[in-house]
């Protein structure tokens, strides 16, 4: 069974700290690079939404999103937006190519949380 790759990016603290190295080797280093790519890409118009957005999104040999599936369903369109439009953006996670091949084929199936509650 898949293990899943959580990233959660989170209102307060991603835009003062700086992003991890894109290189990593484990699967923790890679959620970190991951979350700063995601985050650096992520366009919000408001500062607070309802409930976060959870998004499962695959990825091909070539580290590129090939689907991705909203997993809330609570009419939260603007942020499921905002969400899809940063992975779209940041694919392709070539950031995975330093893992080794069991962890990299582990690492292909994402869960993604989109956290801007207050």
């Amino acid at each position: 069974m898949f293990r899943w790759l959580f990233v959660i990016v989170l209102l307060f603290g991603c835009v003062a700290k700086h992003p991890p190295s894109s290189e990593c080797n484990t699967i923790k280093d890679c959620t970190l690079v991951i979350k700063a790519k995601l985050t650096s890409n992520l366009s919000v118009k408001e500062t607070s939404y309802p409930k976060p957005v959870v998004i499962s999104f695959l990825l091909n040999d070539s580290a590129e999103v090939i689907a991705y599936e909203v997993l809330t369903d609570d009419n939260n369109e603007a942020l499921e937006k905002a969400a899809i439009e940063a992975i779209r953006k940041s694919s392709p996670f070539t950031e995975l190519f330093g893992l080794s091949k069991p962890d990299f084929e582990e690492s292909k199936d994402i869960r993604l949380t989109v956290d801007f509650t207050q």
